[in-house]
């Protein structure tokens, strides 16, 4: 009877799809060797960190630090499919296999025993930035804000996002260091940290490089690997300053009230966040410049977390009885089954913001227990995406919906209510294939599964991977249906799930009918960066 009991805890230890499997052997690990250098003069990176990571479970990870001589060795790696990546400092962390700043890199492809030597990491020097901010008069200001922006997308919208946020010095000088390669943009906003010494009614524009107001008119700055731009000086514009006064009803006595430029997600606020007064709820927002807003208030009570979100339009005189009611976060309850499974491995359930929204906080998520059980806390008004992670090899996220309403196709909204029921499709079907440039297998493409429409608005349909040391892809657990698969050289991430970008590449891509459980075969051309640029 133990006996028994010891065997059928091994087979539910055991992933979907895959058979038992003995201890490897020594003679069955793997190893590598190589080297870490600087792109272009080659030179050697001592002390350079080495990661080696498994593609399908994140913390499954080696690592190793290079020698004087810029060497490295990693021995006792499991046969499967791994990323290889290194980072020094000055550097911009880069993987194994990367044709151009950005890309994916190479997935390596470990066979049982195999001892892969002689390969090369090419770290690309990290860029910088840097410049002065001045007032009207041409004097130096202290305490601006300085953002570097770059394009990032986000549920197939194109956004700008902050990725190095510093202050101008007393000489009005800034330094953005870090920096990867490609198109940054500089965003300077005056943010005193004495507000209350400021005079009242004055203030600054928040203002692009070189002198623009709004994104759309920014002017971007090209940063090659190890570039170094000087001279990016910035004069900002004076403001009338208007006072926003309100109210906020809900959420016990303390809120934290502040206000987000609608247009980009700087990850920052215009002013600092003030607490209300704790007797009423008043509040009073002061230096505001002129621009389209969210106003976010924060609260809590016995009964936990609660928020609101208002849009708001800042013109030249003051705002008076700008009330808001914060509302409780919402709990929802779910559960997801596997197709002819009676329990399956813990899975991460999380909602994400739909159509690249902003919203305050992080993401709801939570993981299954047992009984494929979960429930998802703090969920505030909004339309969310689900997304589970997590998923067994082979399997697909088959459908998911609450009261009759299909969330993959439409979304999830609060309003809806619940409860979520998630199934897992267990024979997801599989893509193999190789990308060649002029006839030749290329090593490092990225590569991406992107549905036919009109499915084109359901995220989790999507797949990215890149292509091995020998040219070739597999893309797993891929839903039934229509696609169009491409090959390229290289691409913003997620750009490929924006309608507009994608439109002059549909030609260029391969198409693939996949059912359940079958297995199809696509060879790619690459697409060139130049046809992206």
């Amino acid at each position: 009877m133990p006996n028994i009991l010891i065997s059928l805890l091994l087979l539910l230890a055991t992933p979907i799809g895959q058979a038992p499997t003995s201890t490897p052997n020594s003679d069955d690990y793997c190893g590598l060797q190589g080297v870490v250098v600087g792109a272009g003069a080659g030179e050697p990176l001592r002390k350079a960190s080495v990661q080696l990571c498994a593609t399908e479970t994140s913390n499954q990870c080696s690592g190793a630090t290079a020698n004087a001589m810029g060497q490295f060795e990693i021995r006792g790696v499991s046969p499967g499919r791994y990323r290889l990546s290194a980072t020094a400092t000055g550097y911009i962390e880069t993987p194994y296999g990367q044709r151009t700043p950005g890309g994916m890199g190479a997935i390596l492809n470990l066979s049982r025993g195999e001892k892969l030597t002689g390969l090369s990491i090419k770290l690309i020097p990290a860029g910088v930035i840097s410049g002065r901010v001045y007032d009207e008069d041409g004097l130096p200001l202290a305490d601006v804000v300085v953002s570097d922006l770059t394009v990032v997308y986000t549920s197939g919208q194109r956004q700008l996002r902050a990725s190095t946020v510093v202050r101008t010095n007393d000489l009005g000088e800034y330094r953005l260091w870090g920096l990867n390669p490609g198109q940054h943009f500089v965003l300077a906003e005056y943010k005193p940290t004495r507000p209350a010494n400021f005079p009242p009614g004055a203030g600054y524009l928040p203002t692009f490089y070189p002198g623009g107001l709004d994104a759309v008119h920014a002017t971007p700055i090209s940063i090659l690997g190890g570039d170094e731009f000087d001279g990016a000086n910035i004069d900002l514009q004076p403001a009338h300053t208007v006072r926003v006064r309100g109210h906020i009803y809900g959420g016990g006595e303390h809120h934290t009230i502040f206000l987000i430029l609608r247009e980009i997600s700087a990850l920052g606020d215009l002013v600092p966040p003030v607490y209300a007064q704790e007797k009423d709820g008043e509040f009073q927002l002061n230096n505001v410049t002129p621009g389209s807003y969210y106003l976010y208030a924060i609260g809590r009570d016995q009964s936990g977390p609660k928020m609101s979100r208002e849009p708001l339009e800042v013109g030249d005189a003051d705002l008076e009885n700008v009330d808001m009611t914060v509302q409780q976060s919402m709990s929802f309850s779910g559960n997801i089954r596997i197709e002819g499974m009676l329990r399956a491995p813990s899975m991460r359930v999380s909602l994400t913001p739909r159509g690249g929204q902003k919203v305050f906080g992080t993401a709801p998520s939570a993981y299954t227990d047992i009984g494929g059980r979960f429930t998802l806390d703090n969920v505030y008004p909004g339309d969310y995406d689900v997304q589970v992670d997590d998923i067994p090899p082979g399997c697909y996220l088959r459908s998911a919906a609450t009261r009759g309403s299909d969330i993959l196709a439409n979304g999830f909204s609060p309003e809806h209510g619940g409860p979520i029921d998630i199934s897992i499709g267990r024979y997801g079907a599989s893509i193999y294939g190789a990308v060649t440039k002029d006839q030749q297998p290329y090593t490092g493409a990225t590569v991406t599964l992107v549905p036919d429409p009109p499915r084109r608005s359901e995220p989790h349909l999507y797949k990215i991977t890149s292509t091995d040391q020998s040219g070739h892809f597999i893309l797993d657990g891929v839903a039934p249906g229509d696609y169009k698969v491409f090959a390229w050289e290289s691409v913003e991430h997620a750009a490929y799930a924006n309608s507009d970008f994608l439109q002059p590449f549909e030609l260029q891509g391969e198409s693939a009918h996949v059912s359940q459980g079958s297995r199809v075969t696509v060879n790619l051309t690459l697409i060139p960066k130049t046809d992206v640029e």
